[in-house]
Order: C-alpha cells, then structure tokens, then sequence
C-alpha cells in the first residue's frame, strides 16, 4: 500500500515538473479522443440513419473513423517519444536514488493510467459539447431539418475510453521497453545526447528529386478521371517519400551551401543558426517533412470539398438544363407500336395537364434518341467502345435524333437523304461508325438537350447527329449488338418539362403525380420502366453526397492542425533545450541579446517556413489531378478550385504562421531564460 501510494506521489510530481513537454500531449490526445468520440456519437445518432442519404454520410464517418485511428496513434508515437527523450533523466535520478527498474515501471504505469483518465475524461466531455455542434454543422451541410435537444451518447464514450486505454496500454509497453534497454548513465545522458555533423547525401538528394518529379509528372498529366485515382494516390506516396528524402538530404546540403557563403554565414545572426541546424539537421528533417505532408493533407481536404460543395449548383445546371425529365427505354420490337399510337405525345399532354395548376407557363418537348460511345482510329473512323474500359482518352458521346423530331422541337425544316446526317462537333467530311457511313450535310443550327447521362460527368467530347429515320437509330443499335455487349441500351424517349413560377420543393413533391399522369397515358404496354428525373431532386442527392465529403474534409483538417501544432510545438521546445547552451556560450563570448534574437529570428524564418513554401507548391502540382477527380463528382471548374486552393491556403498560412510566432514567444524564455 505505501508502494502505491508512492508510486502515485512521483508519478503525479514528475508529471507536474515535466508540464511543458507532458501537457501539450495530454491536449492533443484529449482532442483526439474527442474528435473520436464526435465520430461515434454521429454514427449512433438515430437521425442519420432515417435520412435520405444518410449511406454517404455513413460512408465518410467510417472512413474518417479508419484516418483518425492511424493520425492518432502517429500522434501519441511521436509525442510520446518526445516526452519519454525529455524526461529519461530524471528517470536515471529514480535509478540512482534506489529505485529498481520494476519501480521506475510501476511509476510509468501509473502516470499512463492518470493521463489515460485525464485524456479520456477530458476528451469526452470536450467531444459532448462540441458534438451538438458537430451534427448541426453536418446537417446544415446536408440542408435537412435542424432538431432542438442535446444527446449524450454512452456506446461512443465508452468505444472512445476502450480505444484510448488501448493506446496508452500500447505506448507504456513502449516505453517500458526502451527504458529497461538503457542503463542509469545511459538515462541521465540521453537527454543531452548530440548528433554529429551530417554528411551530405548526394544519391538521396537526387532520389528525393526524382520521387517528387515523378509525383508531380503523374499529378500534371492526369487526364482520365477513372485513371486519376489510381494516380492520385501513386503521386501522393511518391511526394511523400520526394519530400522526406528532400528535407533530409537536400536540408543539409542547403544549410552547408549558406555555411559556404561568406556574406550570409559571418553575420551574427546567421552564423549560429545555420551552424546549429546543420548539425540537428536529420532531427529537423524528419519534423519539417511531416509538418509539410500534414499542411498539404490538410490543404487538399479542405479546398478539394469546398470547391466540390460550391460547384453544385453549376453542375446542376450543366447536367439539367431541364427541370424535369421523364424517359423510358424502348426496345426494338415495340418501336413500331411506340409510334404508331402516339403515347409520346400522350403523355407530354398528361403531363403538361398534371402541371398547369401549378405552373404559370409549361415548357415541353418530347423525342426520340440514342446514344452510344465510340473513339476514333487512326484513319477517322469512330470505334465503339467497350463498356469495361477506363481509359477515356479520345473518347466520344454521340447523341442521334431523327430530322422528324428535330424539326417538330425547333421547327426547322431538315430534309436529309438516306446516308446524310446533320453533324456537330466533328467536322469530317464522313463520319464512320463501324460499318455505317454518314455523309455530313451540314451543321445543326440548334443543338439538341438532354439531361444528365453518366457519361456527362465525365466532361467527355460530345458529337450531336441528327439523321434521316428511326431506322437509322436501330442501325446504330445494332452495331453496338455487333460489338458482342452483354448489356445493349435501347433507344430513349425523353420527355422535358420546364414549369416556371415553381420552387424546387414544390416539383418534387409533384414526382409521383407527373409520373402516374404519363403512365397513364402511355398506357399498360408502355408505362412499365418509365422514370423520372429532377434537377431539385438531384441537387438534393449532390448536396448529401458532397456535404458529406465537406464535413469529411473539415475534419480531417482539424486532425491533420492539431498533429501539425503539437508538432511545431514540439520542435520550437525540443530546439529551445538544444540551442539554450550554445546561445549562453556565444553570449559570453560577445553576442548581445538583441544580435541572439536576431539569430532566432532567422532560424525561425529558415526553417519554419520552408515546409509552408512546399506544401503550396504541392498543393499546385496537385490542383489538375484534383479537378479531374472532381469530374467523377460532376464539378470540373478549375477556376472555382483555384479560388478555395488560394483561400485554403492564406487560412492555413495564417494560422501557421500564428502558432509559429506563439511558439518561438516559448523558445525564446527557454534560450534566453
């Protein structure tokens, strides 16, 4: 019982003396714990699942559930390396004064057991006053209805406190491992341990150059955004092994170059700052590339998801220039009937009905179409393209309308010949599609819509054809069938809608009544398969699906600052312990406190912000592949991107260089005390 209570007493002391290096650890692993607990309260929370899209949300809670985990034990690693390095000393003082090694164990297993609690405890009650906060944020995102009431979720506190008993577990066998490695004099040594010069490592600089070259090659030549994940994370292992290689070895070469440099190195405050680096430089190298892969991890959330999120309503339009759009697919054998009885016009009559109570004016238009995918060959002809394939590169969308309908929606009066067709967007004299040949007769005076097909978040090449006949149309579908696809889409009857002096909401509401109106009309033998499709609905289903990715992004860049402020931290502390003698010895050989500020001051400049400077130039090497991922998610507008990347990155600038200056405030009192 006394042991305990003694173990107890030192446990509490030690961590009281070591309070500048201990407590910035506890913080973050209470912020961890509280971010782990928001994630679970959501994934409990009864509204989520009752909700439309509530399978996105799911979706991007488990898999920044799956990011946090790996974060927060690369957290807990480093900072508790820090501090086990900080506090080894007084460690060996426990030794020498007679403690056994199985004393000084109990110690640490008591003092991972109180901040445990602590952090847990702390952590939890942080995460239940941020996580109301958390499910407003989400579903103001999601644009649903915000509850009144405050929930307290048990299952996620306790998940959290199983979780982190788990790594403190994990972290004290750690520890207990090095310690019981290292004799007293090794403990009371390790601490002041130096380094030595570091040789310049010419085959690792260039390796670092060519890793980061060919990550920034794949990033810049992205074209096919199937293709762009895969290379998206190709390009990101290879900037992070360029920019550790980087910081190492092209750190120690660039800090001996300005050592070689007679009018930078001999002024005072450069001389002890470059030499000083130089010698703490594979230290320093290991920090600075992990504050820049956390800085451009962060940049990427953020801006990727908020340009994802703004882009919605200009995807929208582009994809549904028509506010509602109801289609069935028609097989060859009932195209005759399909004609013959006239239920296209049928149920643009019904469905202009349905809607004239609502609407002050309805805009209709009702046709036939098909289209189909091809690339072109080397001798101009269009191949058609295989449904498995991902490599987009020259590919085409080809839209065919017959003159029939063409001329009825924009009142033309098109007269084709049989092999004559009506051509945009490919300005051959023939054009060939495997082994029919249209003769161009000219260009479409009034190009044909249609609402979003998946091929059009893809932003392929688009060819716009109108031709003679039906006929022509079960042509083109034949040759597709000749291809030897399991899966031949028939030709589409598409029926637009455009009510004006309706709100979004209203039309969706209307869906069942449009849709039981065509049906009607269209009678039994062609009501079967008919769908329909709204742009408000639609923007519903972006915004859940993109809210969610926001609020993901949001987060994960809260994670990725707080490992990046713990690291600063740590670094500015573990510095300030490194240089505080060195900058004594210069002051007693003639440097004045203003000339060692000065000194500071400039090893702040060159090493703070270098890895601020790299994760910009990341982030622009990475700005093409990331928009042509957001191709996948219907927004492709590198202006907006540029926009929310220049944003993100003065807000992270800002805040950098604001935790920067609050940090070297504390380096400063520790060389200078």
């Amino acid at each position: 019982m006394r042991k305990a209570a003694l173990y107890a007493r030192l446990a509490v002391r030690g961590m009281r003396s070591s309070g500048e290096i201990v407590g910035p650890f506890a913080l973050a692993m209470a912020c961890c714990a509280a971010m782990c607990y928001i994630l679970r309260f959501l994934a409990y929370n009864e509204l989520i699942p009752a909700m439309q899209g509530s399978i996105y949300v799911q979706m991007c809670l488990s898999l920044g559930a799956g990011i946090l985990a790996l974060i927060t034990v690369w957290i807990g690693l480093y900072a508790n390396a820090f501090v086990l390095r900080r506090r080894t000393k007084e460690l060996g003082l426990y030794h020498i004064l007679g403690l056994r090694k199985r004393d000084i164990a109990c110690v640490m297993a008591v003092e991972s057991a109180l901040l445990c609690a602590v952090c847990t405890a702390a952590g939890v009650a942080l995460g239940v006053l941020l996580s109301k906060a958390a499910l407003l944020g989400l579903l103001r995102l999601l644009a649903w209805n915000i509850p009144m009431g405050f929930d307290f979720s048990a299952p996620a506190a306790r998940e959290t406190a199983i979780a982190f008993a788990a790594l403190f577990a994990f972290l004290l066998v750690r520890n207990l491992f090095v310690v019981s490695r290292l004799s007293p004099v090794e403990l009371l040594r390790s601490a002041d341990k130096g380094e030595r010069e570091p040789r310049t490592r010419h085959i690792a600089a260039v390796l670092g150059v060519l890793a980061l070259g060919a990550g920034y090659y794949i990033a810049l030549t992205a074209e096919n955004p199937l293709m762009a994940i895969t290379g998206f994370f190709i390009a990101a292992g290879l900037v992070i092994i360029g920019t550790q290689l980087l910081f190492g070895a092209g750190g120690v070469a660039l800090f001996k170059a300005l050592r070689r440099s007679e009018r930078f190195y001999y002024q005072p405050k450069h001389f002890a700052a470059v030499s000083g680096m130089i010698y703490r430089m594979n230290q320093n190298a290991r920090g600075l590339a992990n504050i820049c892969i956390l800085l451009t991890s962060a940049l990427v959330c953020v801006s990727g998801t908020v340009a994802l999120y703004a882009g919605i309503d200009q995807s929208i339009r582009e994809m549904f220039p028509h506010a509602i759009t109801i289609n069935r697919y028609i097989a060859p054998d009932e195209l005759d009937a399909f004609l013959e009885t006239g239920v296209g016009g049928a149920a643009e009559r019904a469905a202009r009905d349905a809607l004239a109570g609502h609407a002050d004016d309805v805009q209709t238009q009702w046709f036939l179409s098909y289209s189909l995918a091809a690339r072109q060959a080397e001798d101009g002809s269009l191949s058609l393209m295989s449904p498995s394939t991902t490599d987009l590169n020259g590919m085409y969308e080809i839209m065919v309308m017959t003159q029939a309908d063409y001329n009825r929606l924009h009142g033309g009066s098109v007269s084709l010949m049989p092999g004559e067709a009506l051509i945009e967007g490919f300005d051959a004299e023939e054009l060939r599609i495997g082994s029919l040949t249209y003769r161009r007769a000219g260009g479409i005076p009034s190009a044909t819509t249609s609402n979003g097909t998946a091929i059009d978040t893809l932003r392929v090449s688009k060819i716009e054809m109108i031709v003679p006949d039906v006929r022509d149309l079960l042509a083109l579908r034949g040759e597709v069938e000749a291809t030897g696809r399991k899966v031949v889409t028939d030709i589409r009857f598409a029926l637009n809608l455009d009510p004006a002096g309706t709100t979004g909401g209203e039309i969706v509401a209307m869906e069942g009544e449009l849709l039981e109106a065509a049906r009607g009309a269209m009678g039994e033998r062609f009501s079967g398969g008919l769908k329909i499709t709204t742009a408000a609905s639609f923007r519903q289903y972006m915004i859940e699906l993109d809210g969610s990715f926001v609020f993901l992004g949001i987060f994960l860049a809260l994670l990725f600052s707080v490992a990046t402020v713990l690291l600063i931290y740590y670094k500015q502390i573990s510095e300030g312990y490194d240089d505080r003698e060195r900058f004594v010895i210069m002051q007693k050989v003639g440097m004045s406190a203003a000339e060692v500020r000065q000194s500071i001051r400039s090893q702040v400049l060159l090493i703070f912000f270098m890895p601020l400077v790299m994760a910009g130039i990341h982030l622009l090497a990475a700005s093409k592949i990331i928009v042509t991922l957001l191709k996948l998610l219907s927004t492709a507008d590198f202006a907006l991107f540029a926009g929310c990347a220049a944003l993100t990155l003065a807000l992270f600038g800002a805040l950098y260089v604001a935790v920067c200056m609050a940090t070297a405030r504390r380096y400063y009192r520790i060389v200078l005390r």
